[in-house]
């Protein structure tokens, strides 16, 4: 498995990366990454963590696309928490 890939799975807080196109590293993508992740917390979990998890992927990929993991930013988690509020959900739903 990728090192960063369980930074991010962690909760390790990452540099932001200005202009993620120009990044050159071995980040999975954030799909990728949903693969780590099954692979380490989904054993045993039912067909709703799947669904969510996935749920939650597909929301990030079509508000911010679907880059190497490291090449998320601050930024781009408020302009996905405006996103998911614009989108009429509550700040207790995320």
């Amino acid at each position: 498995m990728h090192k960063l890939s369980v930074y991010i799975l962690l909760g390790y807080k990452l540099s932001v990366i200005p202009d993620w196109t120009d990044r050159v590293d071995n980040a999975p993508t954030l799909s990728e990454a949903e693969e780590f992740y099954f692979e380490l917390k989904g054993h045993g979990r039912s067909k709703t963590f799947y669904r969510g998890a996935n749920r939650a992927k597909e929301y990030v990929i079509k508000e911010l696309g679907d880059r190497p993991i490291s090449a998320y930013s601050t930024s781009d988690a408020g302009k996905f928490r405006d996103w998911l509020l614009d989108k009429g959900l509550t700040r207790d739903a995320f």
